[in-house]
């Protein structure tokens, strides 16, 4: 496993108040005590993520589940549809698809990009309506036309740079436009206080824990301004943001 050049500021915030925390075989995470951001650092470098992630079997679990997802991507779509009434939808990291056909109901032309080409094969045979790529987000910000509604569920935690994802996710956008995004939240009240002792606490998978500030710092820097929290009892974070 081979990493990155350590950084001696946040990553989320920009702040030089970080300090190392929680050690786990090879991987160092730093905190921010001024935003809470927890992130690895020195970052695991883009071939030993490759690596790790050829053999990952996410796509598989999250096609035998297809009923259980279906009514989720269908019961958040019905949500999300009253904020924006079609248009131009994109799923980053859309998985097998579920959530982009669920968009594709809701009279959206729906877009799904995912970097597992089992996971778009899987999209374009089941929902021949619906656009699929094999692409990150950076190559989909260089490519695609902006969109009405963006979707990220459970993938800004995977990411190696946070800026760059930011900064595509804006470029993705309209000025009005949304993007709905989740991912685990480290500043939850019911997050345990040691981190390794968190269900979601699992590197290399894993590499960012953000704070709602975390968030949304980020983001404002990059010209998304988070406009609303979903509470949950679950250790989630769950925002809905708009292109400023």
């Amino acid at each position: 496993m081979n990493f990155t050049e350590k950084v001696d500021h946040c990553r989320a915030c920009l702040s030089p108040n970080i300090k190392d925390t929680v050690k786990q075989d090879e991987m160092q995470f730093s905190e921010c005590s001024d935003c809470g951001f927890i992130f690895m650092n020195p970052m695991i470098d883009q071939a030993s993520i490759a690596a790790y992630y050829r053999d990952y079997p996410g796509t598989a679990s999250y096609k035998r589940k297809a009923d259980k997802k279906f009514r989720r991507a269908r019961s958040r779509m019905r949500r999300l549809s009253k904020k924006i009434s079609g248009g131009r939808f994109l799923d980053i990291g859309c998985s097998a698809g579920f959530v982009v056909k669920a968009a594709q109901e809701k009279g959206f032309n729906a877009y799904g990009i995912d970097l597992s080409e089992e996971a778009i094969e899987y999209g374009k045979q089941e929902f021949p309506g619906c656009h699929f790529d094999i692409m990150a987000i950076e190559q989909a910000a260089d490519q695609y036309e902006p969109f009405d509604l963006l979707y990220t569920s459970e993938v800004i935690e995977h990411v190696l740079d946070p800026d760059s994802f930011a900064d595509s996710l804006s470029r993705l956008m309209k000025p009005g436009s949304l993007v709905y995004l989740t991912t685990p939240d480290a500043g939850h009240i019911f997050r345990p206080k040691d981190i390794k002792a968190w269900h979601e606490f699992k590197p290399p998978e894993h590499c960012l824990y953000f704070t709602k500030k975390a968030l949304q710092i980020l983001f404002a820097r990059h010209g998304i301004q988070l406009i609303r929290k979903t509470l949950t009892n679950k250790t989630g974070l769950k925002i809905l943001a708009r292109k400023v």
